[in-house]
């Protein structure tokens, strides 16, 4: 439960985060409402490409016989995903 609070409360964190980020562009910048979208969804794709990055290893946890081999398998690879979100 607290590592699904914890998923929760980043995605908050990061929507809010991106909408600041977009407004003190429009208006301390130069920038146009789209650059500014256009910046936020770079920094955005980045985030979720580092989440990405401890996951592969899933692909083949179900091919696994051992049930308790899987489970530790899922829970390393939630963690490691748990550990980027609180580096961002």
């Amino acid at each position: 439960m607290e590592m699904h609070e914890l998923s929760q409360n980043s995605v908050l964190e990061m929507s809010s985060l991106m909408n600041a980020f977009f407004k003190e562009l429009v208006t301390t910048s130069e920038a146009s409402e789209e650059e500014a979208w256009d910046i936020g969804g770079v920094c955005l794709r980045k985030v979720f490409e580092v989440l990405r990055v401890p996951r592969p290893q899933l692909s083949n946890a179900t091919m696994d016989g051992d049930v308790k081999s899987q489970c530790a398998t899922y829970l390393w690879a939630l963690i490691q995903s748990h550990k980027v979100m609180m580096e961002f």
